[in-house]
């Protein structure tokens, strides 16, 4: 790796915002960056000891390329982040400004205005080895950052081989990695999360070993029937995904919000509900590959692979004598067996059932394509309203294509955003520089004026419905930017647009601006 070294500003300097042991949304700004290393890489603490010497310890070295004109810190994120609010205290997160935060001494201030730093030429030159001395070495990541670090570079194209030879890590820790992460979204996507549970469950404050080592044991596995498919690296299992499911969550539940099991659990039996969940599972239903059966027909209603073979089950019973008729007893009378119905007359069909909307279906919009400020959101509102059709007679394109719907509704929020602006005239205030506002900025900017936006309350009450909180925006940031981090189903895009964005995206292109 070839380096050379340069004196810079240290507030000239940016945190690196593809660090993967930062869990951050995609694209974080610097501020999300420090927010996260004040939360959860004590910041406070290396500011003193940095205070307290007056300076950076000798021989830790800062490592940097330089992209678009700017130095971006690839190693040494934590010193820096210290160093620039020590020397511009304003720069300190908001939760963080009352903690007793040390000052800096004009010594101190003097002996960290500028640093000495290794520029390298690329961040792919500099990967392997920041890897190497990240997982193996000097201060080793969280084990979220590790696995996420494996099951990124895999969701972006690269084997097991390679991140492996990336890494310096045997195959086997980097296939574990993959797969631990994917079993711990498994569980964290599922639609069963109340509001108030899924704040609880946020990945930063899980101990994520109290779940994953539950499934280090095999006598787990062996109970939900579980491995991980060789291509995808997901799990599955030859349960009825209902009950799969349903185990995991009880797992979920019992290690992250009831608490009932820690890293010194070593037997699933220990998660409350999971053994009655698993013993009544063969009651009258099959559990390997049920997609085979007929609905609600069970392994034991009929026994119909050979006239030779005795199903297990019955092979003690006796047979049942058959009664045609029915009769009365003293005490109560057999019920008649069910009526047939005579084929002659023909069944009265029930009426079909209203579809009531649940996506865009009836998105409507006043536009002209002929205007280039309308053409953008005109084509991607088309579009998402046709995602929003029959694809067949049970399901619309939108359940098809559940990520693919989520990038086309990214694009057409920030579209719509912007075209609202400028129609409002609010262009000038939010572009303040020569490339446009990205979401996060247009968002914040309707934030800050939503009442004069939103006269209708109706609209208003929706807008803060659904952007109350960084959610949405988090969540649909996560699918572009890091596809598998954060899995789009039917039900969420549902539960989005019926929640108040719809309302908001209506309301905006339907609204009528004279030209």
């Amino acid at each position: 790796m070839t380096t050379k070294t340069v004196s810079v500003k240290t507030l000239d300097l940016i945190l690196d915002y593809a660090n993967p042991r930062f869990i951050v949304p995609p694209s974080p700004t610097q501020e999300e960056i420090r927010l996260y290393l004040f939360r959860f890489e004590e910041i406070v603490s290396l500011a003193k000891s940095i205070a307290s010497y007056e300076g950076l310890m000798p021989g830790e070295r800062v490592i940097v390329c330089k992209e678009n004109s700017g130095y971006i810190i690839l190693e040494g994120n934590r010193r820096i982040c210290a160093c620039q609010c020590l020397l511009s205290p304003e720069l300190i997160p908001d939760p963080f400004k009352k903690t007793g935060f040390s000052l800096a001494s004009e010594e101190t201030k003097l002996n960290i205005e500028n640093i000495e730093v290794d520029l390298i030429s690329s961040r792919q030159e500099a990967q392997k080895v920041l890897a190497t001395r990240h997982i193996e070495g000097v201060k080793k990541w969280p084990p979220l950052a590790r696995m996420m670090f494996s099951h990124n570079h895999y969701q972006n194209g690269k084997t097991v081989e390679q991140i492996a030879e990336l890494t310096d890590l045997d195959l086997s820790t980097v296939k574990t990695h993959i797969q631990e992460y994917k079993l711990l979204m498994h569980g964290l996507d599922l639609s069963v999360w109340s509001p108030d549970e899924k704040v609880r469950l946020d990945l930063h404050q899980l101990e994520i070993d109290k779940y994953l080592r539950l499934f280090r044991t095999s006598g787990t596995k062996k109970a939900l029937q579980m491995n991980f498919n060789k291509q995808t690296m997901e799990p599955q299992s030859s349960l009825h995904p209902t009950l799969f499911k349903k185990a995991i969550e009880l797992i979920m539940r019992a290690a992250f919000l009831d608490k009932t099991i820690d890293t010194r659990t070593m037997s699933y039996e220990k998660v409350p509900g999971i053994v009655n969940l698993l013993k009544n599972k063969g009651e009258g239903e099959s559990v390997v590959k049920p997609t085979l059966l007929p609905p609600k027909e069970t392994a034991n209603d009929k026994n119909t692979s050979s006239d030779n073979q005795v199903n297990p089950n019955l092979a003690t019973e006796k047979p049942e004598k058959k009664t045609p008729t029915p009769h009365k007893t003293k005490d109560k009378e057999q019920p008649l067996p069910p009526k047939q119905p005579d084929p002659k007359i023909e069944p009265q069909k029930k009426p079909a059932k209203v579809q009531v909307p649940k996506f865009f279906e009836n998105l409507d919009l006043v536009l002209d394509e002929k205007k280039p400020d309308e053409l953008a959101v005109m084509l991607l509102a088309e579009e998402i309203r046709r995602m929003s059709e029959n694809k067949t007679s049970t399901q619309k394109y939108y359940q098809y294509f559940p990520i693919s719907t989520t990038i086309l509704l990214r694009s057409l929020l920030e579209q719509t955003f912007k075209y609202f602006l400028k129609k409002e005239g609010h262009w000038g205030n939010v572009k303040t520089r020569p490339d446009d506002p990205a979401l996060k900025e247009l968002l914040t900017y309707i934030q800050n004026n939503k009442k004069s936006l939103f006269p209708d309350s109706t609209v208003l009450r929706a807008f803060d419905a659904v952007f109350k909180n960084d959610g949405l925006k988090t969540h649909l940031d996560l699918v572009v930017h890091q596809t598998g981090a954060s899995r789009p189903t039917a039900d969420m895009l549902e539960t989005i647009a019926t929640t108040g964005l719809f309302t908001v995206i209506n309301y905006i292109l339907n609204k009528h601006y004279s030209t």
